[in-house]
């Protein structure tokens, strides 16, 4: 496959068969859901595959996908140390406030960021942040929506970009009324109305802040993914689970046939049968799978399971099912 950062997608195909070409796109999500997380899995997929948010790159008669540039701008990340790892190709350009390059942050536009990236430029252009850079800051106002993001279409157009923007949505407190899935970009309707494709990032299932917190710490909820389209034709949502690493991991089954208390009491009692006896962890996922658990939240299981002193780990991979509660202080 050619490198994707000198490839370039022939005139005339789309990015995707869900990306059209020299569109406007969001992705969306309260913070800390996983945004751009997300994005790093996704992108790192595409430049191996050619698949991007379930849908494909076109490709030539052998096979091999025709690959956009692609290019990550951050306009309201500060400390880049906390970026997620993207493929090494990727070029990311980000605003500074000072060093020899120093771009004013109040004068940023996205034309002196893309002209930030080195030729050739890219043709499919992620913009963390894209609302943090509109010229006049009212993003709730209908009308100064409207004509920005007609003058990022011209601007799309004209430079062969297609820009995938990311944004926030309000949160939304368990027992209230959520919002319409087109409204959830924070600030006008319009935002939503601007967009080819909305791409809506949530929990799986509604959660209280004490819960979305300890889910940050352990990145331990499924996600996911709607992808809505204004033609009707909006494909189903995606689901991804985070995986040992951190890392996104794209799961089959949304949700366990059982509830959590049933499966893990499930897979209490599979343990059990097996007390004193070595255990290993594709045993554990095996029998996970059986409950309709991703391999994920097993493993999320295994490191539960050993901190509170009811299994023992023997060598990597390798546990003993104890059943004796840790002693608490």
């Amino acid at each position: 496959m050619t490198n994707p950062t000198s490839s370039s997608l022939p005139e005339g195909y789309p990015i995707t068969s869900l990306l059209a070409r020299n569109s406007l796109n969001m992705l969306c999500g309260a913070p800390f859901s996983g945004k751009t997380t997300l994005l790093a899995h996704e992108v790192s997929r595409y430049l191996r595959d050619g698949t991007l948010f379930g849908s494909q790159a076109p490709t030539d008669p052998a096979g091999t996908p025709f690959l956009a540039r692609v290019g990550y701008v951050i306009c309201d990340r500060i400390a880049l140390d906390s970026l997620p790892i993207f493929p090494a190709s990727i070029p990311i350009v980000g605003r500074r406030t000072s060093g020899p390059r120093a771009l004013d942050s109040r004068l940023t536009t996205l034309q002196s960021l893309y002209e930030e990236f080195p030729e050739p430029r890219p043709q499919l252009l992620i913009v963390d942040g894209l609302q943090s850079i509109m010229p006049s800051g009212k993003i709730m106002d209908m009308v100064e929506v409207t004509r920005w993001c007609f003058d990022l279409g011209q601007w799309c157009q004209e430079n062969d970009v297609t820009i995938l923007g990311t944004a926030s949505t309000p949160k939304v407190k368990p027992g209230e009324p959520t919002y319409a899935l087109h409204d959830r970009i924070c600030g006008s309707i319009a935002w939503a109305l601007s967009m080819h494709l909305i791409l809506v990032l949530d929990y799986a299932d509604q959660r209280s802040d004490q819960e979305i917190a300890q889910a940050r710490s352990e990145r331990g909820s499924m996600r996911i993914l709607y992808r809505l389209r204004h033609d009707h034709s909006s494909p189903p949502p995606l689901y991804y689970d985070f995986d040992s690493t951190g890392a996104f991991d794209p799961v089959a089954t949304p949700d366990p046939p059982h509830t959590e208390a049933e499966w893990k009491l499930a897979l209490i009692a599979m343990a059990e049968q097996h007390a004193g006896e070595a255990i290993r962890t594709a045993q554990i996922i095996e029998w996970a799978a059986s409950l309709g658990v991703s391999r994920p939240t097993a493993e999320r299981w295994i490191v539960e399971m050993t901190l509170t002193g009811r299994m023992e780990r023997l060598s990597k991979g390798v546990y003993k099912w104890l059943d004796k509660p840790a002693p608490t202080c």
